[in-house]
């Protein structure tokens, strides 16, 4: 996706043309990491009380993050009934979860994931914007994970790449819009923005906010037929109308991706 330019010269205004390159939205598709909520980008910020109408507070996905030039993890796909908005539903689920964690690296680390299918349908991974090899192991849209297997990827980053927010996600033939439809999802950060920032703003409160949606069938997330102008429920990190808080006058970084099967925003 091409990020918004700016002619602007002045100060301030560069800074916002930083922020609003952050803002973008994404479209298709060595030892062990930490975990962590994202509350440790910045300080916990209380706005005031939660706005009439509002859901409860903005939660951001959990992370795992590169250590020593690696990321070592595992996804496992399962279906199961997790919370989704305000429902309690069948999801094709990453680690049991219908948002799963962010994975957060830097230019030049090596990914190592494996991901193993408890699905009865085939399935795979596609790192939706890395620059990375096509080829086996790494982003090959065209391997198939069948059920009860398992497949180990590995994706180098040059020292080159861009930051930015991306996201990962099924790439199956025939099958990746029902599976993004019904959960395969996730966020996939690659850190160096701040880097670009005034000193006075590269420790401030940042969120990632992630647009899924979904659609009911029964005691499920409907995955077929699918239509973009259907009616829909939308949730942000998985939640259904959360509140943010922040304070009067405060700048904070949101990471903004629509990670959805196919609706705009």
């Amino acid at each position: 996706m091409t990020l918004p330019s700016t002619r602007c010269s002045s100060p301030s205004r560069i800074v916002a043309g930083l922020l609003l390159a952050a803002l973008w939205l994404v479209g298709c598709a060595a030892s062990a990491p930490s975990e962590r909520s994202s509350d440790t980008h910045g300080p916990v910020v209380e706005g005031g009380p939660t706005p009439p109408g509002a859901g409860p507070r903005l939660q951001d996905p959990p992370e795992v993050v590169s250590r020593d030039g690696f990321l070592r993890t595992t996804i496992v796909v399962e279906r199961r009934k997790v919370r989704v908005g305000n429902r309690q539903l069948y999801a094709t689920t990453y680690n049991g979860a219908y948002m799963p964690p962010t994975l957060r690296v830097r230019p030049g680390d090596r990914i190592d994931l494996t991901m193993i299918n408890k699905t009865d349908k085939y399935t795979n991974l596609h790192t939706h914007g890395l620059f990375v090899s096509p080829r086996a192991p790494s982003d090959d849209i065209f391997i198939s994970i069948k059920y009860g297997q398992s497949y180990h990827y590995t994706y180098q980053l040059p020292l080159s790449h861009p930051t930015g927010t991306f996201w990962y996600h099924s790439h199956a033939d025939m099958l990746s819009a029902p599976q993004v439809a019904g959960g395969e999802s996730g966020i996939l950060v690659v850190e160096g923005l701040k880097q670009h920032l005034p000193p006075s703003l590269r420790n401030i409160t940042e969120h990632t906010i992630a647009l899924k949606d979904f659609q009911v069938q029964g005691d499920a997330i409907k995955t077929h037929p699918l239509s973009i102008g259907a009616s829909t429920h939308r949730t942000v990190n998985g939640q259904q109308n959360p509140a943010i808080h922040i304070r009067p006058g405060e700048t904070q970084l949101w990471r903004l991706a629509n990670i959805g099967a196919n609706i705009y925003y």
